[in-house]
């Protein structure tokens, strides 16, 4: 018996017969209650006030005049032609200064991580010759690892970034133009 009690609290799903573009993405200017939209005369879509908080005065709004609206507010998200070129030269400037520096300083890091090499190799040849002793080998040896595993960390950090291709980045910037549009 209590399960059926505890049962008329649980959820109720309703099946959905139409999927509507706005139903739930817009609220009502007058009350701030969801639209939900409504098949009228079998082909044209109104969109009315749920009414969740109480009865509202507001009346039924077409699906044109809220796509309108939409369009309307995308166009004014539109990126004006000079500051798009002016955009993409940047992003391109960008890139490359981006990539210069990036292989500067690969090349530094190389650099250095070869001269960290010569100079283990010319202590494991000073340790066969027996110029040092083995402990000393092991501690000079032990500190010019450290440096070495520091360089190669920076020489994996360095590597590029997984950023997309510069011309999705651009086509993408051109999107925005044909947005409204498109919609």
């Amino acid at each position: 018996m209590q399960e059926i009690l505890d049962g008329r609290h649980a959820k109720k799903h309703r099946k959905v017969t139409h999927d509507f573009a706005f139903s739930g993405l817009v609220g009502c200017g007058y009350c701030g209650c969801s639209l939900v939209g409504e098949i009228k005369k079998k082909r044209y879509v109104y969109y009315h006030c749920t009414g969740y908080r109480g009865k509202c005065a507001e009346p039924y709004t077409r699906e044109e005049i809220l796509e309108g609206q939409f369009a309307e507010g995308l166009r004014e998200l539109v990126i004006p032609s000079p500051i798009l070129q002016w955009l993409q030269e940047e992003l391109v400037a960008s890139d490359m200064s981006e990539r210069a520096g990036r292989e500067q300083t690969l090349r530094r890091d190389q650099a250095e991580l070869d001269r960290i090499q010569s100079r283990l190799d010319v202590l494991y040849d000073d340790r066969l010759e027996g110029r040092i002793d083995a402990g000393t080998y092991d501690k000079k040896a032990g500190e010019i690892r450290q440096q070495k595993n520091r360089l190669h960390r920076r020489l994996a950090e360095a590597q590029p970034a997984l950023l997309p291709p510069l011309s999705q980045a651009i086509d993408l910037m051109a999107l925005t133009a044909k947005t409204a549009d498109l919609f």
